[in-house]
C-alpha cells in the first residue's frame, strides 16, 4: 500500500513541477534497485527563483494530497539544485546547467520511467 501511495505521491510531484513551468521533468521506478527511494523525480528550472517556486509547489501538493512531509530538505540555500526526501520518494529540481553538469538520470537509466502526465480530453494532443 505504501509502494503505491509514493507511486502517486512522484506523479503528483511531477504535476506539480509541470504546473510551474519545470521542465524535462522524469519519475524513475527505481524500487528494485534502489536501497534509498522506491521513486525518484527529476525536473530543470532556468533560475534561482524558478527552483524555489518548484520547490515550494512540489512541497505544498505533496503536503495537501498526501500529507507527505519532507524528511529531509538539502540544497535549500542553493541557487543550482534541491533535493527533497520523503522516504520513497526523492525529488531532485535542478538548474539546468547543474543537471547537465550531474547528469542523475545516468543512475537510473536502466529504470522504469512511469507516465505522469494526465490524459488529454479527447480530441487534444498531449503536451510535448
Amino acid at each position: 500500500m505504501v509502494f503505491r501511495r509514493f507511486r502517486s505521491a512522484a506523479q503528483a510531484a511531477a504535476r506539480a513541477a509541470d504546473d510551474k513551468i519545470a521542465t524535462d521533468v522524469l519519475v524513475f521506478d527505481v524500487h528494485r534497485t534502489s536501497s534509498v527511494a522506491d521513486y525518484y523525480v527529476l525536473a530543470s528550472v532556468e533560475s534561482s527563483t524558478h527552483l524555489t517556486a518548484v520547490v515550494d509547489a512540489v512541497s505544498r501538493r505533496l503536503r495537501e494530497d498526501f500529507q507527505l512531509h519532507a524528511i529531509h530538505q538539502d540544497g535549500r540555500h542553493s541557487d543550482q539544485w534541491a533535493v527533497l526526501d520523503y522516504g520513497g520518494l526523492m525529488v531532485h529540481i535542478l538548474r539546468r546547467e547543474a543537471r547537465e553538469f550531474y547528469a542523475l538520470e545516468r543512475l537510473w537509466e536502466g529504470a522504469k520511467r512511469l507516465s505522469w502526465e494526465e490524459k488529454p480530453p479527447a480530441g487534444r494532443k498531449p503536451k510535448q
